[in-house]
């Protein structure tokens, strides 16, 4: 026989059920709770209704929570209990995602949400719009509750909201502000604009921290980070490199867990686009371990620096490895944000990718369009259109989709141009978008144009192929030198151009050894990359009928296959994350030195975000020797 529920739970549901659950709790008017109800207890009742919802469906519990959280008082009480935070963000986004899932529904009483008489105005809205009129009619809010609820929201995936709370904070405090205070919010902004990528208001907070005005003798972690962190997003990446080493550097023993957590991850990913993955996977490796020991592996922080080392796994060509860290990562985040939130786009827009280069030997793209789709689906109901972020979901489905489309060019050719019709709309509107964000000349920039040229060299359209190639070439040497790795990629891509479509087989030889000179030196000689080259230059040699080095080439692609096989069983013998506990600080510091004078460090494994080349299929117009990925 079962043992009766403690008395407490029975109170908890007994008032979560009443008809006055709400004036139960908060009484007619008066902010302040009932006597004998601690926040404590109200926030447990509201727990109550929220799995009333989700077990039951109760419309009626649904709307008594809806209630509860729109009060503004009643969240900044809720939001004071941290060990409580991650079931406060599972209420927040239920309410919200079913304001959201309203719009696109023809009556609300199908969601059992009676929305108010201002439509649906989402509960993240609600809540920063009353927080900022409290302020201006200067009711005495706590600074420190502002910058409570724009972190709340920021870790949610709300930027706007938090950008309106910060900025309405910076305002109305400005005179009574400590120094410290006032570049706490502006780190907190900056990394906000960021993440939203609104670059030129970002770039007007960067030059309030006291990096740049000189008020602080001392730079806080923190605020380095953010820095790194807009530098980052603007494909910056030297100084996002230097900023975020910087912020590893300026870590000390009072720095708060989170903070220190933040730190690492920026750092890991700066040195990950820098192709230090020795540094990159210690820091990122720590990042996941400090953020499992403090919060658990069911947190938000946990499931960020997941996305992180996924990112990492999937440039060092442990690409199987990374599709099962996002789909966790994914599985995390939906699982407290629910459906209709940016982060949960992000991450089934990054297991999209990681799909499909996963899957791209086989050409089963089913999962990676459905992700990529999903993605896009979540982004239309909550941002807008021409958002930049949509614009990155939109390259990851034209690429599957132009994929998919060469699948099907022999069974349904008119069903294969209009996917390809289709993928060429997406990348046009993403480099319509990334050159109003970034400029021309910017590495992302180039990176849609090497998209394009791939495209059309799969709907035959040579010229113009050859073309977005030569573009691609020429904004990357000049902003990143002819040796550097993109630059790499961009001349395979019109290696294979010249190799299986043009005919001009001298042009190719020298891009595709010019290719290979670069990943040897970055990569050494077991680089995935290899592969296409190699091939490529054995068609380019069996053209020309140079045997030779035919020869020479397969031999070579024997040993490539050898070398590879032989890593990868390393890799399956090596230590696995969750073993291990997170190092203290000053024992990372130590190490970071010892790499960083370290040279071999900087020569280690291959990278995959930027593939090369991946298999597609023998016997059409591209083959597996030529298909590349410039994303």
């Amino acid at each position: 026989m079962a043992s009766p529920d403690p008395l407490y739970k029975i109170v908890i549901r007994r008032i979560a059920g009443d008809a006055s659950c709400h004036q139960t709790l908060y009484g007619s008017s008066s902010p302040d709770p009932q006597p004998g109800l601690t926040v404590e207890i109200q926030f447990d009742v509201c727990l109550e209704l929220y799995r009333r919802v989700i077990t039951l469906g109760c419309p009626n519990a649904l709307n008594k929570l809806a209630k509860s959280l729109s009060t503004v008082h009643i969240f900044l009480d809720f939001l004071q209990l941290g060990h409580k935070r991650i079931d406060l963000h599972k209420m927040f986004e239920l309410i919200n995602g079913k304001i959201i899932a309203s719009r696109t529904l023809s009556q609300d009483s199908d969601l059992g949400l009676h929305l108010t008489n201002n439509g649906a105005k989402q509960l993240s809205d609600k809540l920063s719009d009353a927080f900022v009129d409290n302020l201006l009619s200067s009711n005495p809010t706590n600074v420190t509750v502002g910058l409570n609820l724009a972190s709340f929201l920021m870790d949610s995936g709300w930027y706007v909201e938090a950008t309106k709370v910060l900025f309405a904070l910076e305002d109305c405090f400005k005179e009574s502000l400590s120094p410290v205070t006032r570049n706490d919010i502006s780190s907190k902004l900056l990394h906000s604009l960021s993440e939203y990528r609104q670059f030129d208001m970002a770039e007007q907070v960067m030059k309030k921290l006291s990096v740049f005005n000189g008020i602080q003798t001392v730079n806080s972690p923190s605020e380095l980070c953010e820095i790194s962190n807009y530098f980052y997003w603007r494909s910056l990446f030297p100084d996002a490199h230097k900023y975020g080493m910087k912020a590893i550097k300026s870590v000390s023993a009072v720095t708060k867990s989170r903070v220190a957590i933040d730190v690492l991850r920026q750092a890991g990913k700066a040195n990950v686009v820098r192709r230090q993955f020795s540094l990159a996977h210690l820091l990122l490796c720590e990042a996941l371990l400090y953020a499992q020991e403090i919060f658990g592996k069911q947190h938000l922080r946990y499931a960020d620096c997941l996305m992180d080392f996924a990112f990492y796994l999937l440039n060092v060509d442990e690409v199987g490895k990374s599709v099962q860290a996002y789909q966790e990562a994914l599985t995390i985040r939906e699982r407290i944000l629910g459906h209709h939130n940016l982060l949960v786009a992000k991450a089934y827009e990054e297991l999209a990718y990681a799909t499909y280069v996963h899957e791209y030997s086989s050409g089963h793209f089913e999962k990676a369009k459905k992700h990529a789709e999903g993605a896009l689906l979540i982004m239309h109901h909550i941002i807008p259109s021409n958002h930049l972020l949509v614009a990155s979901s939109q390259r990851v489905l034209a690429l599957i989709l132009e994929e998919i489309a060469i699948d099907d060019q022999v069974g349904d050719k008119k069903a294969s141009e209009g996917m390809l019709a289709h993928a060429e709309k997406l990348h046009l509107s993403a480099v319509t978008l990334s050159t109003k964000a970034f400029g021309e000349k910017n590495v992302q920039t180039a990176k849609h144009y090497g998209n394009l040229g791939r495209l059309y060299q799969t709907m035959e359209r040579y010229s113009e192929a050859e073309q977005m190639h030569l573009k691609a070439i020429q904004i990357k040497e000049n902003l990143l030198g002819r040796d550097d790795y993109e630059v790499a990629l961009s001349i395979g891509h019109l290696a294979s151009l010249y190799n299986y479509d043009l005919e001009e087989f001298n042009k190719a030889e020298e891009l595709y050894l010019r290719s290979i000179k670069i990943a040897l030196r970055l990569f050494g000689p077991a680089y995935s990359g290899l592969e296409y080259d190699y091939r490529g230059l054995i068609r380019v040699y069996e053209e020309t009928g140079d045997w030779n080095n035919v020869y020479q080439y397969i031999y070579t692609l024997r040993d490539w296959k050898e070398l590879k096989m032989a890593r990868e069983t390393e890799s399956c013998e090596n230590d696995a994350v969750t073993t291990k506990t997170a190092r203290p600080i000053p024992q990372i510091l130590k190490l970071i030195d010892q790499q960083s004078n370290n040279d071999d460090s900087q020569k280690v494994i291959s990278t995959v975000t930027d593939l090369s080349a991946l298999g597609a299929g023998v016997g059409t117009s591209f083959s597996s020797q030529q298909r590349v990925n410039n994303t």
